[in-house]
């Protein structure tokens, strides 16, 4: 099976009982996608963001800022 197949297969697969990927990791992905456009909002907006994603009363910590960067170099 080619990487495409595999890649068709998933989108199609996307959302759907056959999903392997945990919420988890689906938030995760939205995050870091938003985060690219996030990051070119002025400092005191990002913080007010930062401040909504990272709660903490669930005790994770998201690093968006930083997946910014490593999202931004793999679509260039």
């Amino acid at each position: 099976m080619s990487f495409n197949d595999r890649y068709f297969e998933q989108i199609a697969n996307y959302n759907t009982k056959k999903d392997k990927r945990s919420n988890n990791a689906k938030t995760k992905r939205l995050l870091s996608s938003l985060a690219v456009v996030l990051k070119d909002l002025p400092h005191n907006q990002q913080k007010q963001i930062d401040h909504v994603i990272n709660d903490l009363r669930d005790g994770v910590r998201f690093n968006w800022i930083g997946s910014v960067e490593v999202y931004r170099n793999l679509l260039v």
